[in-house]
């Protein structure tokens, strides 16, 4: 607005007098500065960013289930298949699996042309498994930061938006769509370029980060605490484990320390948005495009007597993806992500198994595998944190617990018999519930009008219709 009115005076005053030449310098270089801003909205936001900044107090993080898992889980004698009072006769059908798209080779990331005079700086990294290759303009990188401050942070962010940051959005946009990536997805995406093209500069690579993700329309921001700037993100979940600050309502996030498991104290942050950037980040298994490396693992289970041996993949580079995935609320993993080849070696090989059964005893024998192929030992003995796997994390782990299991078993049964099924929240205890045709004696919950028996996965040789002991006197929180 200054400029405006400064230019205003000189058309006018130079009816009646000459201006004096040091004021026009100056003036035309006001308005060279102006004019290198991009957008009216990045000169406001530098501008604000140059303000004070708070301090606001962080809080440690939302505890998923503060009541213990159990260190060893209860084991009864092999059960005899379910007697059903009225068979309805269902069996389970021919598999109707397709052939996986086989992904040896790298994917290749096409990067849309940039709508932007064609220049800049071609840098290539890999991102789990993924050849990228982007384009992005040098003046909008600082080489360093003279300090951690909010007046470096202004710099930064003026100098980014005075340079041709639409290469480096453009090359981002279509690499995230080339690799399938949700939200989440897009913020990992975006951290590992930023790291890479700032050479592993902490500091530098969350501004890059916090620049891009914002003129995506992302509601993030940075804080300042003890020489380090933290990326904060907001979140259409509770992400639990995770230090966070509330402003406005709404919590945002340091996801840094998703892998770092760093509290912090307090955070000095400025207590405004870029104007535009509204989206929270909407957390949701993803499925992201990654060539697919290859794990074998060989798992053994009975039922009634008779021995199963099935060979089991899993892809590493999902493995990875999800390794520093969010732990967020249960209902994400309803739609867990797993790999294309996962998901169809464990459909062909339980497939054969309970293929011709009837629906009930093709039910337990899944949950017979899934509650004695794998060895129990809670997140806290084996990580030292609460952790939920993907299907892909349960098979590639060495041990896994309640709910690992139990969004497994939910996965098995929604896909390769087609029945619906919820996840059962107890207070430290994860289990499943699914809905049958066939009446059976047994515990159930009562959901929408609909009963649902309870097969728990963690309940060593229990039927359908058993409750583990340690959880039967709690009413479950349904999950759907």
């Amino acid at each position: 607005m200054k400029i405006k009115i400064l230019m205003l005076f000189v058309l006018v005053g130079s009816v009646s007098f000459a201006v004096d030449s040091e004021f026009m310098k100056y003036l035309n270089q006001q308005m060279s500065e102006y004019n290198q801003f991009k957008e009216e909205r990045d000169r406001e936001f530098t501008e604000f960013l140059q303000k004070e900044w708070k301090d606001y107090q962080m809080f440690k993080g939302i505890p998923q289930d503060e009541t213990p898992k159990p260190v060893t889980v209860p084991k009864i004698e092999e059960q005899k298949p379910l007697v059903v009072k009225k068979p309805s006769e269902e069996t389970v059908g021919p598999e109707k699996v397709k052939p996986p798209v086989e992904v040896e080779k790298p994917v290749e990331v096409v990067v849309p042309p940039v709508v932007v005079e064609d220049k800049g700086i071609i840098h290539k990294f890999v991102f789990y498994g993924v050849d990228v290759t982007l384009k992005y303009d040098k003046d909008m990188v600082s080489d360093y930061l003279n300090g951690v401050n909010n007046d470096e942070i202004a710099k930064f962010w003026e100098k980014a938006a005075k340079s041709d940051f639409n290469i480096f959005v453009e090359s981002v946009k279509g690499a995230i769509k080339s690799l399938n990536l949700g939200d989440w997805g897009t913020v990992v995406f975006v951290k590992s370029a930023s790291l890479s093209i700032c050479n592993n500069d902490f500091n530098r690579a969350n501004l890059l980060s916090w620049f891009v993700l914002a003129k995506l329309g992302y509601d993030v921001r940075v804080g300042i605490e003890d020489n380090k700037i933290y990326l904060l993100v907001p979140s259409d979940k509770k992400i639990f484990g995770v230090t966070y600050f509330v402003l406005d309502g709404r919590r945002y996030y340091a996801v840094d320390t998703l892998e770092t498991r760093v509290f912090l104290k307090s955070i000095r942050t400025y207590d405004g948005s870029y104007p535009g950037s509204k989206s929270v980040l909407k957390i949701d298994a993803e499925k992201p495009l990654l060539p697919f490396n290859e794990g074998v693992k060989q798992l053994t289970f009975s039922y009634n007597n008779k021995k199963y041996k099935i060979n089991l993949v899993y892809d590493n580079s999902y493995v990875g993806f999800y390794k520093l995935f969010p732990q967020t609320e249960l209902n994400v993993y309803e739609n867990s992500g797993v790999s294309q080849k996962t998901a169809y070696t464990l459909a062909e090989e339980l497939s054969k198994i309970v293929k011709g059964k009837p629906v009930v005893d093709a039910a337990n024998i899944i949950l017979r595998f899934v509650q004695t192929a794998f060895a129990y030992k809670t997140d806290i003995e084996q990580f030292g944190y609460e952790k939920y796997f993907v299907p892909d994390e349960t098979i590639y782990y060495p041990y896994s617990d309640c709910e690992d299991r139990s969004i497994l078993y939910y996965y098995l049964v929604k896909n390769i018999l087609g029945l619906d099924v919820v996840l059962l929240d107890y207070p430290g205890h994860v289990a499943t519930a699914i809905q049958l045709k066939d009446d059976i004696e047994g515990d159930y919950v009562i959901y929408n009008n609909k009963k649902y028996y309870v097969a728990d996965p963690t309940y060593i040789n229990a039927n359908i219709g058993m409750t583990m002991p340690i959880v039967a006197k709690y009413k479950p929180k349904v999950v759907k």
